[in-house]
């Protein structure tokens, strides 16, 4: 910077700022220009001049984020001087201007927490940009943290009280806040455990009701672990308050924790459940004015020749309990729900609205004391749905955690031991290149800092080569995670740069071993994933090459999975080709998650094992060329279907490849070829023993694609769904035609023959033990009377009704994947129950009451009965298996 500039900032000389403008207009445009610069904003938060920084402020805005050799932004340097008024002006200017990260990825309240002098500004800071408490440090830690490990009670006290008062209806949010771990792990409470007389630390936190003192830090140590593995001879103290607290979290009323969950819902989604509840409100409490079957009129002369059962409905005692008990629950609980919702968008009117709800309550039993076949049915039915909404709501209260589960930070484990490993770094010719390499094989952040301020533009001159060893390669190379996250935040474009290896760093990382600092690199830029390097291989690839732990293969898949649909190396090769040439482990690592994923439809699946590479191998012909393995093979052809017959450019299928080796005297090559062999392109058998598994991978990928909708999105298919499954029920109240009046006489019934339902023994495997269950023997309406059934004959009536019953179970099965992506697990619970009373209602109805027969009832019933053990072998075949394979291991 020229000295007459730098002077005019440093004494606050407007009129020499504007002189030296007047000589040279582009002045500020080649300052901005620079990576790391001390611009005039700069010197002039350094001399406290205010008029002068302001003036800048409005003619160069970004110079207030630029950071200088040292890494500080103005903001940064103002507050490290003192400048308390400048700090405010700035940002009363830009509010956003407390987030600019400087060095260490501090923030200026950061800085503040390190500094107790300044503990009377952190409220004001915090009131500017209340989101700036959840900026991160290169270290993963909030203010919070920092004033916990540094043992700055005043700073620590201010942040904490703000926080509860802030977000004093988002539990959620102070939750998150206070639980938040930082890279190792360690939370707040862990942080104040480890310090010398924390006391006053560790009560403030137990007094919070959001903090969970049984977190456990990456070490695996809980706070109290920390605490008690302190030397202090007075940590008694400590140690008493921390066990003071019985539970994790301080026990609240039911309907405030409610009320809360509420609160932190979108207003969409308050919207969305009011209508939905709102139609289920609708659905049952239509069931009381038109009941299934319909009601005796005033000439009912089918059982009395009184007319003492007017208006009464056609139901026998046992059906109409069986419908109105349920429909009673779903009705209370549904109301109840629709009340709180409401209080949060319509406060105002609460009290008017309470008052129309006990209206519709007192209607809704007057209606079924109206319907009800005699008093003491109708007491029955509205005592037991009392007894049973009380009892759930009783059930809820005593096991429901406010909040449990919590948002932490991404675990950043350690790194790998750092034994040698060869990655050629080219070092580059400049004197300040080399040391730079050094600073990063060496993890020196602070040299890093110190040649910046010698060559500021050093980094830039690397950025503008196109093929360039970077401090990130070394970094990476060395697994130096605190390096590379600096480097990160300082220059980010260089994570996509390629060294003359052709590799960028991620790719170095990888190769290297450092799959956690590749993983947290991927974390700041998730672009990284598709930077490609020598040969068009890209991190998956260098991933299945030298990977070969599972949780670490997972953990890249389940995060980046596109990839494996969509990277193709320059050979027109998958992953699977890649790790198919010399990984056997992270090969069936990869098929295994391939296997059991929902996030991969199965028609990207058979389309990603059909790929060929340009030699026309698919990924079986790879491995039977390198490495064959039985138990994959085995996987490829008999779990993953994958086709065998397939040939590659040289007319060769992977069996003749294998019966071509000079080593196919080898034990596991002769078994490949036995699996091969008799692998079937058509397998009938094959397909109907895994019909449980596309089930259940077609129900889980529903629940997939489903989970990761948008809120509009899933919004608007909740309403669609909830919406089918009020016109579907409404014909069970009300079938096409209407019912049989009262006066209909009585109709003996041919019962169907030889129905029978096949029953299997399942467990885990096909029971070769038969046992059949005669439908014939169940009467599903033993009165002869047909009274209240559907004028419908027994065709029409199943053609309408059973497509119906599978509308409502399939709304049904999506509702209940659509509901837990959108609310909490109170209201998911909630609306889930409502519904399969409502399920239990609908089947009651169609089977029981409106009928028109008995042989019908047990058709419908075989119908429904059959896609019931459908599901039951999906749960015994797929479901089972896993759980047992989890309890063992």
């Amino acid at each position: 910077m020229d000295e007459s500039l730098k002077r005019a900032a440093e004494t606050g000389n407007i009129d020499a700022l504007y002189s030296f403008i007047h000589h040279d207009a582009n002045v500020f445009k080649r300052i901005d220009e620079m990576e790391f610069v001390d611009t005039p904003l700069h010197v002039a938060a350094v001399a406290g001049s205010t008029g002068f920084a302001m003036e800048m402020m409005n003619l160069k805005p970004s110079f207030a984020r630029k950071l200088n050799p040292d890494g500080f932004s103005p903001l940064h340097l103002a507050l490290l001087n003192q400048q308390t008024q400048m700090v405010i002006d700035f940002l009363s200017v830009d509010k956003d201007l407390i987030r600019v990260k400087g060095k260490g990825g501090f923030t200026v309240l950061h800085h503040v927490a390190l500094d107790e002098n300044y503990a009377h500004l952190l409220p004001r800071f915090l009131n500017f940009c209340p989101d700036c408490i959840v900026d991160l440090t290169v270290e993963m830690q909030t203010a919070l943290h920092i004033a916990a490990e540094k043992n700055k009670f005043e700073a620590f006290k201010a942040m904490l009280e703000w926080i509860q008062s802030a977000f004093e209806d988002n539990k959620c949010k102070r939750s998150k806040i206070l639980n938040y771990q930082d890279k190792d792990g360690n939370t707040v409470l862990h942080l104040a455990a480890s310090i010398n007389h924390p006391q006053q630390m560790i009560k403030l936190l137990i007094e919070c009701e959001e903090v969970d003192k049984n977190n456990i830090n990456y070490r695996g140590f809980t706070a109290m672990d920390v605490l008690q593995r302190q030397t202090v001879a007075d940590n008694m103290e400590s140690v008493n308050i921390l066990s003071s607290n019985p539970s994790t979290f301080q026990k609240l009323s039911s309907v405030k924790i409610l009320k809360d969950a509420i609160k932190e819902m979108r207003d969409e989604t308050v919207g969305v459940l009011l209508i939905v509840f709102a139609l289920v409100l609708t659905m049952t409490y239509q069931g009381v004015l038109s009941p299934p079957g319909s009601v005796f009129q005033g000439h009912a002369t089918a059982s009395t020749s009184s007319n003492d059962r007017e208006g009464k409905s056609v139901m026998k005692t046992n059906a109409f309990l069986a419908f109105y008990i349920p429909n009673g629950v779903a009705f209370i609980i549904s109301g109840g729900i629709t009340l709180l919702l409401l209080e949060s968008v319509a406060k105002s009117i609460m009290s008017f609205l309470s008052r129309i709800y006990i209206i519709v309550c007192f209607c809704y039993g007057t209606a079924l004391s109206t319907i009800a076949p005699s008093t003491n049915v109708f007491l029955v039915v509205v005592s037991t749905q009392t007894i049973i909404s009380v009892s759930l709501w009783f059930i809820w209260s005593s096991i429901h955690c406010p909040y449990p589960f919590f948002l932490t930070s991404n675990s950043f484990c350690s790194s790998m031991a750092e034994e040698s490993k060869s990655v050629a770094i080219t070092m580059q010719p400049t004197k300040t290149e080399y040391k730079l390499m050094v600073a990063a094989e060496h993890d020196d952040i602070d040299m890093l800092y110190q040649l910046i301020e010698v060559d500021t533009n050093v980094l830039h001159r690397m950025d503008k080569m196109d093929v360039v060893d970077t401090p990130l390669h070394m970094a990476s190379s060395k697994g130096r995670v605190d390096f590379a996250m600096e480097m990160m935040y300082l220059k980010p474009s260089l994570a996509k740069k390629l060294n003359k290896e052709g590799l960028s760093p991620v790719h170095v990382a990888l190769k290297c071993g450092y799959t956690e600092l590749a993983l947290s690199l991927l974390r700041l830029d998730k672009t990284l994933v598709g930077v490609k390097g020598r040969m068009g291989y890209t991190p998956l690839h260098y991933l299945v090459m030298y990977q070969k732990k599972q949780d670490d293969l997972d953990k890249f898949f389940d995060e980046y999975y596109p990839c494996i649909i969509n990277d193709f190396t320059s050979q027109g090769e998958t992953a699977l080709h890649v790790a198919a040439k010399g990984n056997n482990q992270a090969l069936k690592c990869l098929l295994e998650w391939l296997r059991k994923t929902a996030k991969i439809s199965m028609l990207q699946k058979d389309k990603l094992l059909d790929m060929v590479n340009r030699d026309k191998e698919t990924v079986l012909h790879v491995l039977a060329r390198n490495q064959p393995d039985p138990q994959i093979v085995k996987l490829l052809s008999n779990d993953l279907r994958i086709n065998t017959e397939v040939k590659n450019s040289k007319g060769q299928t992977a069996l003749q490849i294998l019966e071509s080796s000079n080593k196919k005297g080898n034990v596991d090559i002769k078994k490949c070829m036995a699996i091969l062999r008799h692998t079937k392109s058509w397998d009938l058998v094959a397909i109907l023993r895994r019909t449980p598994f596309y089930i259940m991978a077609m129900i889980a990928q529903w629940g997939y694609e489903i989970k990761t909708m948008s809120t509009d999105s899933g919004n608007a298919m909740l309403v669609v769904t909830v919406l089918i499954l009020t016109t579907s029920y409404q014909a069970s109240l009300s079938p096409p035609g209407g019912v049989l009046p009262a006066d209909v006489p009585k109709n003996n019934n041919n019962k169907f023959s030889n129905l029978q339902i096949y029953i299997g023994s399942i467990n885990g495997t096909t029971s070769s033990n038969h046992s059949y269950h005669v439908v014939e023997n169940i009467d599903f309406k033993p009165n002869t009377s047909m009274v209240g059934s559907s004028v419908l004959k027994k065709g029409p009536f199943l053609w309408f009704f059973i497509p119906n019953i599978l509308a409502f179970s399939t709304s049904f099965l999506l509702t209940c994947l659509v509901i837990p992506t959108l609310v909490s697990g109170f209201f998911s619970f909630v609306l889930t129950l409502s519904l399969s009373t409502l399920l239990f209602c609908l089947l009651d109805s169609a089977l029981v009451i409106i009928s028109p027969d008995n042989q019908t009832s047990q058709i419908l019933f075989t119908c429904v009965y059959t896609m019931v053990y459908i599901t039951y072998l999906a749960i015994a075949f797929v479901v089972v298996p896993k759980m047992r394979k989890y309890v063992i291991s």
